[in-house]
């Protein structure tokens, strides 16, 4: 493996004079930059082949042998998180196990270099770093192979000869009881996603902004008293020693944990039960996928199930006295399998998510 050190990178690691080498095999290859921008020190790892990006926020790092193991863990997370079969990860940082740190030297490498953090500025700072890595790698465009990184990658990939995308995968059926009938979501999940991840898919899978307070919960068989909560990243700032969703994966909770409840917003307790459906080992989806579904989701400008409830009253009366009802538009948000479907899908990887809902992230 060949990391391609810029003056910033040699300076941070104390790195001595490097000679320059680029005669190498491109996906072997690494451009490495380090910057300090406003209260955050971001590490930039750019793979020459497909231009593939890898990012360390506030990297703890002093030595070249540091740096070189918190690449190797962070590309493994990353690569998981696109949903790049295990063995092929395996396979690619087995293939090359030598090192060698070098200088970089060319121009163009520095002009891509920046180009990537351009694009990351935005979000930097108010997502975590493995989601910031993905959201470059779906927004940027390789214009020579008109693909983007992540899909430019994966082809490099493919000459291992083996599946590329193959992934430990969950079922989940999200149900928010109402009054009357019930809201389902039943969508399939990767278990390498974060809690912070399942937080979002199920907020476009209800079709809701998201703009509100979160937290995971897990009960004991029997148990009224959550013995684990997760919290959103908002809350740190308020539990500062609480257990962030952002930071657990769903493989760490799941299915080893059965009775697991969502509450989303704390001012109207949108509360919702999440039940195991099915368990697969060799899913080759892109995930996430909505499987199915049923029932109108409650508009958020409901103030909580209580209104909801006011609501069936008051509609049952009116239709009793054969008036008109209230424009349920207003209150109800419509499924739509096709349109739900999609959102979902996108959840992970629409390159303006994370710029429309960056401004809710802290730190």
């Amino acid at each position: 493996m060949f990391f391609h050190f810029t003056k910033e990178m040699m300076v941070k690691t104390h790195a001595p004079s490097l000679p320059t080498q680029d005669d190498v095999d491109p996906l072997y290859s690494w451009r490495v930059n380090y910057i300090q921008y406003g209260k955050h020190d971001l590490l930039i790892f750019m793979n020459d082949a497909a231009l593939y990006a890898v990012l360390v926020d506030d990297p703890q790092m002093e030595t070249p042998e540091e740096f070189l193991a918190e690449f190797e863990d962070q590309l493994e997370r990353v690569m998981l998180r696109d949903q790049i079969n295990s063995e092929v990860i395996d396979r690619y940082l087995r293939a090359f196990p030598e090192v060698d740190i070098v200088k970089n030297s060319n121009p163009q490498k520095n002009n891509e270099l920046d180009q990537l953090f351009a694009t990351v500025r935005d979000i930097w700072g108010k997502a975590d770093d493995v989601s910031m890595s993905q959201y470059v790698n779906n927004q940027l465009i390789d214009e020579t192979h008109n693909d983007t990184p992540t899909e430019h990658f994966m082809k490099e990939l493919s000459q291992f000869g083996l599946p590329l995308r193959k992934t430990h995968a969950f079922d989940l059926l999200v149900i928010l009881q109402l009054p009357k009938g019930s809201t389902r979501r039943k969508i399939r999940v990767s278990a390498n996603f974060t809690f912070d991840d399942l937080h979002w898919i199920i907020q476009e899978a209800m079709g809701w902004s998201g703009l509100h307070l979160y937290k995971f919960e897990f009960y004991r068989q029997n148990d009224y008293d959550p013995f684990i909560e997760l919290l959103g990243l908002k809350d740190s700032e308020y539990h500062p020693d609480a257990t962030l969703a952002k930071d657990v994966k769903l493989i760490e909770m799941i299915p080893k944990y059965q009775r697991i409840f969502y509450t989303y917003n704390f001012t109207d307790w949108w509360h919702m039960k999440i039940q195991i459906m099915g368990e697969m080992f060799d899913c080759d989806e892109l995930l996430p996928v909505l499987l199915r579904g049923s029932g109108a989701t409650p508009s958020e400008q409901f103030r909580g199930m209580w209104e909801v409830e006011e609501y069936f009253k008051k509609n049952a009366k009116v239709k009793k006295r054969g008036d008109q009802s209230d424009d349920d538009d207003l209150y109800w948000l419509p499924y739509d399998f096709d349109e739900t479907a999609e959102c979902v899908r996108s959840a992970m990887k629409d390159p303006t998510a994370y710029a429309k809902f960056a401004d809710m992230f802290e730190y």
